[in-house]
């Protein structure tokens, strides 16, 4: 993998939580946040997202 990618690859953090698809209603209404040493930095959803979330998956694997 080029390095440059493999820092993209890196950034890009999951979870802590990885859950199965049954226990997520709507994909498109998933709340996200990004905190930094306990700080909100951002918050948003799916829905506001450029891309949607199976675009995101899709792009992933």
């Amino acid at each position: 993998m080029p390095e440059a990618l493999a820092r993209i690859a890196a950034s890009r953090p999951l979870g802590p939580w990885l859950v199965t698809p049954d226990e997520v209603p709507d994909p498109q209404a998933l709340r996200l946040w990004l905190a930094v040493d306990g700080v909100t930095r951002q918050r948003g959803t799916t829905a506001t997202g450029a891309f949607g979330v199976a675009n995101r998956c899709n792009q992933a694997t």
